[in-house]
């Protein structure tokens, strides 16, 4: 038990050394390296242990050197790399701002559809409120059509049934021209004391005293042949049975007044026609 004590000792010691030792290289230099490689060739008289040394800064001084560039290739890299990152950064917050632009664009482009859809939505309305408006006047207009047709149809009627009635009225009236014509002829014939024709009793007067003062001379001037009438008797008869509700008791003049309205009257028809 006594040998194994100091034996135990010693080991810890040397133990509690190399901790010691292990912790001091920890925080050595390069300079430090080389002054203990330098008293461990004095020590042990090896001058392999130096050479050692030597070759063991040499690779270090390399490994240091290819650490060196690679960490400035890593510095440049990621110089680059934050550049290119602030890059994408502006690029990125350009693509949102134009994005939004975009967003912003659509969103009132959606807002004028939607405006114009409300506008044709109530332009509907009001054409169909037109429309219906429209159909109302169109039907009211049909039913109107209708009734102006069979109105139409009516006075066409009235309008066929007059022209007969004219063309009847034109042929009663040629009629009578005809035998007034006649009834002149023979009183001119006739009467060889009649010299006013009928053109002249009917128009050369200016006035209806005119007219009615000739009209009334030339009969009281005319002679009457017997068994014929003379055209002023004619006349008398003509008018005496048209106005059947003529005083049988008027005196000449008011007959010749008589004779003279109906001789115009007989012209003006002539006239016209």
């Amino acid at each position: 038990m006594t040998k194994q004590g100091p034996r135990q000792a010693r080991k810890t010691r040397r133990n509690n050394r190399l901790e010691d030792s292990e912790n001091d290289y920890e925080n050595m230099t390069l300079k430090d390296y080389s002054n203990e490689f330098d008293k461990l060739v004095k020590k042990y008289q090896d001058e392999n242990i130096y050479s050692l040394y030597e070759n063991l800064a040499k690779l270090y001084e390399i490994n240091e050197s290819n650490l060196t560039k690679k960490i400035a290739e890593l510095e440049e890299d990621a110089k680059a790399m934050q550049q290119k990152i602030y890059n994408d950064k502006i690029t990125i917050n350009q693509l949102i701002e134009d994005n939004d632009a975009q967003i912003n664009e659509y969103i009132s482009d959606i807002q004028k559809v939607n405006h114009e859809i409300k506008q044709l939505k109530e332009e509907t309305v009001r054409g169909e409120n037109v429309q219906r408006e429209n159909n109302i006047k169109i039907k009211r207009l049909e039913t109107e059509i209708g009734q102006k047709t069979r109105q139409e149809e009516i006075l066409s009627k009235k309008y066929t049934k007059i022209q007969e009635e004219k063309t009847e009225i034109k042929l009663a009236m040629d009629a009578l021209q005809s035998t007034i014509d006649e009834m002149r002829n023979q009183s001119q014939i006739l009467n060889p004391h009649y010299r006013m024709s009928y053109d002249r009793l009917s128009y050369d007067s200016d006035t209806e005293e005119e007219k009615s003062f000739s009209f009334s001379s030339t009969i009281n001037n005319s002679s009457i042949s017997d068994g014929m009438q003379s055209f002023a008797e004619e006349l008398e008869e003509y008018e005496n049975s048209r106005r059947t509700n003529l005083n049988q008791d008027d005196t000449r003049e008011q007959r010749g007044d008589n004779y003279g309205n109906m001789i115009e009257e007989i012209s003006d028809t002539s006239e016209e026609e």
